[in-house]
C-alpha cells in the first residue's frame, strides 16, 4: 500500500478486528464521504478506481456486522481535460470509479464500532443520525441462488471446545427491558410519605436498575478481577446494561409518555452522559422521548446476594472471602455469626471436585490492592448515569501516604468519592475471614417455581418511620460515577 495506490492484501483481511477497524477508518478518512440526510438519504461512501480494493472493504465490514452495496462504474472509463503541470491542459484517460456505500440502520452501526478520526467527517455523520425521526431503515437481506454444482462427498465432525465460557449479552439485555418496566411500575403504586416526594417523582419518574454478581461473573469468565482483561469485560457488560435500559425507556416513553421534564437539546447535548450513547440510541431518543430520567444505579446488595442469590459476590465487588464468616446485630444488639460460601466457589467445587486446584480467576477483595479497587469503579462508572456505591478493603495498618494516593486516583479518573474499609480493633468488621469453616448446609427451596399473586396492592406502613425503639443502622458509602457536569 502507498499513497497513489491503496489496496488490500489477504494478510490484512486476515488480520484481527481490531487491525480492521484502524485500516478501514484510514481508508474512510482518506477518501470516504457523508452524503445526503434522511430526506435524500444517509450515506456513507468510500470512492476508489480499484474495485478489487472495494471487494475487500466490503468484506471487511462485513465482518464487523456492517452490510453494505458496491455500485460499479459510477463514472465510466473515458478522456477528460486535466491540468498538464504548466499552467495548460490536456486530455488524458480515465479510470472507471467504483463506491462502496453503507446505509440503513448499517449506519449506527459503522458510527459505533469504525467512525471517522476526521472531525468534519465524524460531525457530519453523527448530525446526520441526530436528525432522523423514525427508525433507520433495516437491512434486507435476500440472496439469488444462481446454481447447485456437485463438488464431491466429504466427511463433517461436530466439536465442542470444553472450557468455554461466554456472557450471554442477549440473555441479559431482555432481563435488564423487563426489569426497567417493572421499576416504571413501582413509581405507580409507591405511597409517597410526602405530596413534594410524589410530585419530585412524578416529574422525573427516576428509577435504579443495578446489577449484582460480577465479580463471580469475571471468575466464571476466566478473568482475574484486578485485571485489565476484566475490567474490559465489566465495561462492556456495564455498557450493554446501559444501551439495554436507555433502549427500553425509550420504548415506554412511546408506549405511555415521556417523563414532564425531559428535554432532548439538553439531554444529549454538550458532554452530557446520554451525548456518549450510540449515535442510533440517541436518535431514537429524540424520536421518542424517555420514561425516566435516569435509569442505572448499582447498590451495594449486601443482603440482596445472600438472600436471593446464593451468596454470589455483591455489586460490582469481588469476593471478599470463599469462606468466611457474616456478623449481624440483632435487635436486643446482640450478634449472630453465619458460615458463608461464595456462590462461585462452590459452584467450582461442584463441578470439579473438592481438591481440584483454583484456576488463576479466582482471587478475592483482600488479595488485590486497593488501587485495583478503585479501577475497576472508574471502568464501569462512565456507563452508570447514576452512582456506583464500591468499597475498598485495605488492611489496619494502611499507610496514611497511600490513602492520599487512592482517593487522588479515584479524583483523577473522574468518580465522586470511594468508600475504604479498615478494620480496627474498637469496631471490629461486619466480615471476617475463618480459617476453619464448616461446610453450608445445601439450600433447599419447596414449590420454588410458585408464583405469588397480589389480590391488592398492600396500604402504607408509615408508622414505623417514627418507630420509638427502632435500632439505629448506618452504612456509610460513598457514590461514584462521571465527573460533574458530565451526567
Amino acid at each position: 500500500m502507498s499513497p497513489s495506490h491503496k489496496t488490500i492484501t489477504p494478510a490484512m483481511e486476515q488480520a484481527s478486528s481490531a487491525f480492521s477497524v484502524g485500516l478501514l477508518r484510514g481508508l474512510f478518512d482518506a477518501d470516504g464521504s457523508v452524503q445526503g440526510d434522511q430526506r435524500k438519504g444517509l450515506s456513507v461512501r468510500l470512492t476508489q478506481v480499484d474495485l478489487a480494493c472495494l471487494q475487500a472493504v466490503q468484506r471487511m465490514l462485513l465482518r464487523l456486522g456492517i452490510v453494505s452495496t458496491i455500485h460499479r462504474n459510477r463514472k465510466l472509463a473515458g478522456v477528460a481535460s486535466l491540468p498538464d503541470g504548466r499552467g495548460g491542459r490536456r486530455d488524458d484517460p480515465t479510470q472507471a470509479v467504483h463506491e462502496v456505500v453503507v446505509s440503513g440502520d448499517n449506519l449506527a452501526a459503522f458510527a459505533e464500532r469504525i467512525g471517522f478520526d476526521d472531525d468534519g467527517k465524524a460531525q457530519r455523520l453523527a448530525e446526520g443520525l441526530r436528525a432522523y425521526r423514525r427508525e433507520l431503515n433495516r437491512e434486507r437481506f435476500t440472496v439469488t441462488v444462481e446454481s447447485l454444482n456437485d463438488d464431491g462427498v466429504e466427511e463433517v465432525y461436530d466439536v465442542s471446545v470444553a472450557e468455554v465460557q461466554a456472557f450471554d449479552g442477549a440473555a441479559s439485555a431482555a432481563v435488564v427491558k423487563v426489569a426497567v418496566r417493572m421499576l416504571d411500575n413501582v413509581l405507580d403504586i409507591t405511597h409517597w410519605p410526602l405530596p413534594q416526594q410524589q410530585e419530585e417523582a412524578r416529574r422525573k419518574r427516576r428509577i435504579g436498575l443495578g446489577c449484582t454478581g460480577l465479580g463471580d461473573a469475571l471468575v466464571m469468565l476466566g478473568e482475574r478481577y484486578d485485571s485489565a482483561g476484566a475490567r474490559t469485560v465489566a465495561a462492556r457488560i456495564a455498557a450493554l446494561m446501559r444501551d439495554a435500559a436507555y433502549e427500553a425507556s425509550s420504548d415506554l416513553a412511546l408506549e405511555r409518555g415521556a417523563f414532564p421534564l425531559f428535554d432532548a437539546d439538553k439531554l444529549l447535548g454538550g458532554t452530557t452522559f446520554a451525548s456518549r450513547l450510540p449515535a442510533a440510541l440517541q436518535a431514537r431518543i429524540r424520536r421518542h422521548g424517555l420514561r425516566n430520567s435516569h435509569r442505572l444505579s448499582i447498590a451495594p446488595t449486601g443482603t440482596v446476594s445472600p438472600a436471593f442469590a446464593d451468596n454470589a459476590s455483591n455489586g460490582i465487588e469481588p469476593a471478599f472471602s470463599w469462606a468466611y464468616t457474616r456478623r449481624q446485630r440483632e435487635g436486643d444488639g446482640s450478634f449472630r455469626e453465619f458460615s458463608v460460601e461464595d456462590h462461585a466457589w462452590r459452584l467450582y467445587r461442584h463441578l470439579k471436585g473438592a481438591d481440584a486446584p483454583l484456576t488463576p480467576a479466582f482471587v478475592t477483595a483482600l488479595a488485590m490492592s486497593a488501587t485495583d479497587h478503585a479501577a475497576m469503579v472508574a471502568a464501569v462508572a462512565p456507563c452508570v448515569d447514576s452512582a456506583i456505591p464500591k468499597t475498598v478493603n485495605v488492611p489496619a495498618d494502611y499507610p496514611c501516604a497511600d490513602f492520599q494516593g487512592l482517593y487522588l486516583q479515584a479524583w483523577r479518573s473522574g468518580l465522586k468519592g470511594l468508600a475504604i474499609d479498615r478494620p480496627n480493633a474498637v469496631l471490629g468488621s461486619v466480615l471476617s475471614v475463618t480459617p476453619t469453616l464448616e461446610p453450608a448446609a445445601p439450600l433447599r427451596i419447596n414449590d420454588a417455581n410458585r408464583r405469588l399473586a397480589l389480590e391488592r396492592l398492600p396500604a402504607p406502613v408509615l408508622a414505623s418511620l417514627r418507630w420509638p425503639g427502632r435500632p439505629v443502622c448506618c452504612h456509610s458509602t460513598c457514590a461514584s460515577s462521571t465527573r460533574p457536569g458530565s451526567a
